[in-house]
């Protein structure tokens, strides 16, 4: 990801305008073949995402879904000029 530029003002979607952090994993559900997340934002909203669905400041993508975890990968900076990949995840907490 090197010399690549990211631009934190370019929000796609609603759940990348917050940080991963303040986001939580409230529950799965499936529709056909398509398993879905829900997460709740700090202001209480519930957002159904699925893979390929982004979230948080680092440009998280969802890689996978499951019952106890949303999995994704984050690109974040690394020092002044270089980006990698970080993974990440959001547990089901009870």
């Amino acid at each position: 990801f090197k010399n690549q530029e990211y631009s934190k003002e370019q929000y796609k979607e609603i759940l990348e305008s917050y940080p991963l952090e303040s986001l939580s994993l409230v529950g799965s559900l499936q529709q056909d073949s398509m398993v879905f997340a829900l997460i709740k934002s700090p202001d209480g909203i519930l957002h159904r995402v699925k893979k390929g669905n982004h979230l948080g400041h680092n440009f998280g993508k969802i890689e996978a879904i499951s019952e106890m975890e949303v999995s994704l990968k984050e690109i974040v900076q690394n020092g002044t000029t270089e980006w990698v990949e970080k993974q990440s995840a959001l547990i089901l907490k009870n």
